[in-house]
């Protein structure tokens, strides 16, 4: 199934018997998924394609592309349907509703738009952002509409008012996509500040009645026991049996059977109160239960942290023998101070000591017990902790939101990036590669083949010249003017008066400095860094555009 250029999107129809593709030769192809062979004509817009998507009745095709239009097709002879849905900018996406009668859009005019499937026409305003949306996903059942956007925010949004629905879902950097659950009640993000996040749907759509609202105050007065009652002009307060207070709580408790992932904030408040304090999560809105909160408080080991899974669950005797052998290790440390030492000491002893009554057939809490008693006569041991897998190393958030493509070498420090031109001007070039967005400095040297316009393809040659160099996870030598800065992080390989070579991962960079670069600390071979860096074009060459 071939095109004349790049191929970016295929997709099996739901019947898995045709396929249809999106290529950046401006146009989408329908194929028979057996054979291979082509099926009708081509589906022709007057840019890039992005993406083509079969509804889910199979009916129709829809596309988004870089001449500002998404188009629905005939899927079966790939012939046009109704007029073309325009945004103002390059459409990113476009996809159909559960029941194929809407079509959602997102497009770098920093908005979304719903459409009637059939026609083409607009359903509603735009759902606006303050920067590109990326994607723009329907919920299962069709009732909502979920966005993404380089504003560093995703936003749920009435999928019948185009109107947006509770609180933005925040990010410390660009939000590539956002996506239901299977169920439509929760939403999970993906973004350049190096995270993804599940958000809980329900929190944001459902709204609390005054029914809850009264429930949550009888669950107070059972929680107090007492009860204010108004006795003419007075008001009295009346104790409250103990029959009565569990009647309350067992109200509350089958009023709430349904997950959690379904109830809003106040009600699964008021679930986990009640919930047997032993097997419920550690707060309202945690995943995690108690028990495995303090089996990872005893993994992380340290003395903070155990103290408050002490206060937890005190009669704990791994949290408690696991404190008393830390605090032991700390005495040791703490040689400098002999009264602090006396009182670690001490405390361990105590700990670890009570530890063995409460579990004295615990095999761990005797090993932990017998170590202090070590450290207590000056033996110093080795701290044993339970087995933890360590933590991965983690690269700072590139600045900008940006992150270097793999360099493919032309030369000493020279790399290439082909893409499509955003925006020009005398001193900066910006090239869309994919969904990311890169900003390149020119100058008078650059050397400019074919002409430079908006949406032209075009492939860059550049250097990296770094502005800051300092220890690995610093941020330094940052611009508000001019190109935007990048940021890479690895081992030192060689360095010379004009150059720094960086090993990251498996790959070699090789940065270019000068006399401005500001470089922090003892610069050697071996040296973990972070450099920031701007990307300087060398040469640039315009593709001529392809006829259709």
């Amino acid at each position: 199934m071939k095109h004349k250029d790049n191929v970016v999107s295929a997709q099996f129809s739901l019947d898995g018997q045709r396929v249809v593709t999106a290529s950046y030769d401006e146009t989408a192809r329908l194929w028979n998924a057996a054979s291979g062979k082509p099926i009708g004509k081509s589906m022709k817009h007057n840019g890039f394609v992005e993406s083509a998507q079969f509804s889910p009745d199979g009916q129709r095709v829809v596309t988004a592309s870089y001449d500002n239009t998404a188009r629905l097709w005939d899927a079966a002879t790939g012939k046009p349907i109704g007029e073309p849905m325009k945004h103002n900018n390059v459409v990113n996406s476009a996809q159909f509703s559960p029941d194929s009668k809407r079509v959602v859009t997102a497009s770098f005019d920093n908005t979304a738009q719903l459409w009637d499937a059939t026609s083409g026409k607009p359903i509603g305003g735009p759902m606006k952002h303050h920067g590109t949306v990326f994607s723009a996903q329907f919920s299962p059942d069709g009732q909502l509409v979920v966005t993404a956007s380089f504003d560093k925010t995703a936003r749920l949004w009435d999928a019948g008012s185009s109107r947006p629905i509770g609180e933005p879902m925040e990010h410390k950097d660009r939000v590539n996509s956002a996506r239901f659950s299977p169920d439509g009640q929760r939403v999970v993000t993906a973004s350049w500040d190096n995270t993804a996040q599940v958000w809980d749907g329900a929190s944001m759509t459902n709204k609390d009645t005054t029914e809850n609202i009264l429930l949550l105050a009888e669950l107070a007065e059972a929680t107090a026991g007492v009860t204010l009652e108004t006795v003419g002009q007075g008001e009295n307060f009346t104790m409250l049996t103990p029959e009565q207070r569990q009647a309350t709580r067992e109200k509350i408790a089958a009023k709430f059977l349904q997950p959690s992932s379904k109830l809003t904030p106040l009600q699964r408040v008021m679930k986990w109160s009640v919930a047997d304090r032993r097997s419920r999560t550690i707060s309202p809105l945690s995943q995690e239960t108690v028990s495995e909160w303090l089996e990872n408080r005893i993994k992380e080991g340290t003395v903070e942290g155990l103290r408050a899974a002490l206060e937890v669950d005190p009669a704990n005797a791994r949290v408690t023998a696991h404190l008393g052998r830390r605090l032991a290790d700390q005495a040791l440390k703490q040689g400098s101070d002999p009264d602090k030492a006396r009182r670690a000491r001490g405390e361990a002893d105590f700990l670890t000591s009570r530890a063995q009554k409460l579990a004295p057939d615990n095999e761990e809490v005797k090993k932990l017990r017998d170590e202090v008693v070590k450290v207590g006569s000056s033996t110093p041991v080795e701290l044993t902790l339970a087995a933890v897998t360590p933590a991965p190393t983690l690269v700072p958030t590139p600045v900008n939101s940006l992150t270097p493509p793999s360099p493919l070498p032309l030369g000493p420090k020279r790399y290439h990036l082909a893409g499509v031109i955003l925006e020009v001007n005398d001193s900066t070039i910006a090239v869309q590669k994919g969904n990311d967005r890169w900003e390149l400095a020119r100058d008078s040297n650059t050397n400019i083949r074919g002409d430079l316009k908006i949406g032209a393809k075009v492939t860059v040659t550049y250097v990296m010249t770094a502005s800051g160099v300092g220890p690995s996870g610093s941020f330094h030598g940052l611009r508000n003017d001019g190109p935007k800065a990048y940021q890479a992080t690895g081992a030192v390989m060689e360095v010379n008066e004009s150059m720094i070579a960086l090993q990251k991962q498996t790959a070699r960079w090789e940065v270019a400095r000068n006399s401005n670069t500001n470089i922090r600390g003892d610069l050697k071979i071996g040296a973990n860094v972070t450099i920031t860096y701007t990307m300087t074009a060398t040469d640039m060459e315009v593709k001529p555009e392809s006829s259709n």
